[in-house]
Formats: structure tokens, C-alpha cells, sequence
């Protein structure tokens, strides 16, 4: 039978089957059909709605990707992955008290999970509960010391709380991880300036422009360094 065939061959389709369709699938409406029809057949599939609401997401329908996530929740609290992805989304929606409840369930069920830790103190950060979220990114580094994201996300909660010097320490370790990391570099020239260490600050700046010329927050900040540097002399 031909992929075509297949595909049109609804009628004695399991909702497993049509689940299995819908990741296998390219186009994202597409799999947004098929994961819609194994719930027709299936309303109670966790993982269905689950993958229904990543898709959603993707399609920036947030409010239906919300239902989704509720609904699998209602049939399995216990899925930490789908809290983590209601956390993120209702992140993305700006509910932030909301997404760090999502968080921290989905750590409860999870707790060596470095995306919520890291996804966890991005959401702290934003509530103006810094020291909380240095702690968040401790706790991802300690569980993967690798993740460069979780250095650089502490570099700058401590640039946020005019800790520059102790930024740079962690700025420099995500340049090390990644060294084409542009925002890692960005970062770094602004805490940099920030101590008035200008012609630094517009090396890394330099860098940044060297990975991504059209940065437009790297030409600004390359603008105000060497303007700084020249008031300083």
C-alpha cells in the first residue's frame, strides 16, 4: 500500500494509529488533523492531547494549546512533561505566576529536570525574585554543567542585579561551551562596560558583529562603548 493509500484509508484507523500518523507527519497542520481524529475515535488519550497541544503551540494558537494541556493533565496529573510545556507556554503568554506553579509540579514529578530549573529561574527573574533564581540556575548547573544556557541565564540575573564582575565568570563559561554564542557575547560586552572596562566591552561587541553583522543590539552597544571610551580619555 502506497503512503497515499495509507492516508486515506480512514475508516479502520486505531487512535494509536492515527497518533503514530500525526508524528510522523511533516506539515504541521497536517499532524494537527491526524491528532484531531485519534481523538475522535479516542477522547481519552493522554498523549494525543499532549501532542496536540505542542502543535498548537507551534501554530501560536496558545488559548486552544491551553486546552489541550488541561485536558491531558485532567487524565494524568502526573505528566511532568505536559506541566513543563503548560509552564512554558503560559511563560510565552506573559501568566507568569502562573507558569512558575506549572514549573515547579513538573520539578515535584521531575526534579532532575534541567529545562524546568533553567525555565523555572527565567520565571523568577521576571517576577523580581533574582536570589531565587540564582538558585534555579545553580541547580541546572549542578545537574548538567554543560548547559550553556544555565551559565549564561546566571550571568545575567547577576548583570540584572548590578553584580557585573561576578557575571562575567559566568558569561565566560557559556562563551566556552558555545563560542558563537552572539548574546552570550553581547552580554558580556555590556557587563564589561558596565565596569568601564570599554575597550573590552568592544571586543566582544566586535565578536558578536563578527557572528551576526546586522545585530542591532550589538551595534548599539558598540556605539555607546566607544563613545564612552572616548569621554574617558
Amino acid at each position: 500500500m502506497s503512503e497515499f493509500d495509507e492516508k486515506k484509508n480512514f475508516s479502520d484507523k486505531s487512535a494509536e494509529e492515527w497518533l503514530e500518523l500525526g508524528l510522523k507527519a511533516k506539515d504541521l497542520k497536517e499532524k494537527l488533523e491526524y491528532f484531531s481524529k485519534a481523538l475522535e475515535i479516542d477522547p481519552k488519550h493522554t498523549s494525543v492531547w499532549y501532542n496536540k497541544g505542542v502543535i498548537l503551540f507551534f501554530l501560536g494558537k496558545f488559548e486552544e494549546a491551553l486546552v489541550c494541556y488541561n485536558k491531558a493533565l485532567e487524565l494524568d496529573p502526573k505528566d511532568g512533561d505536559s506541566w513543563y510545556n503548560k509552564g512554558y507556554l503560559l511563560y510565552s503568554m506573559e501568566r507568569f505566576e502562573e507558569a512558575l506553579a506549572c514549573f515547579e509540579k513538573a520539578l515535584e514529578i521531575g526534579p532532575d529536570s534541567v529545562d524546568a530549573w533553567i525555565n523555572k529561574g527565567l520565571t523568577l527573574d521576571l517576577l523580581g525574585r533574582s536570589e531565587e533564581a540564582l538558585t534555579c540556575f545553580d541547580k541546572a548547573i549542578e545537574l548538567d554543567s554543560k548547559e550553556k544556557r544555565a551559565w549564561s541565564n546566571k550571568g545575567l540575573t547577576l548583570g540584572l542585579m548590578e553584580r557585573f564582575e561576578e557575571s562575567l565568570e559566568y558569561f565566560e563559561k557559556a562563551l566556552e561551551l558555545d563560542p558563537e554564542e552572539v548574546f552570550s557575547w553581547i552580554n558580556k560586552g555590556s557587563s564589561l562596560a558596565l565596569l568601564e572596562r570599554f575597550e573590552e566591552a568592544i571586543k566582544c561587541f566586535d565578536k558578536a558583529l563578527e557572528l551576526d553583522p546586522k545585530n542591532e543590539i550589538a551595534m548599539k552597544s558598540r556605539e555607546v562603548a566607544m563613545s564612552s571610551l572616548e569621554n574617558k580619555k
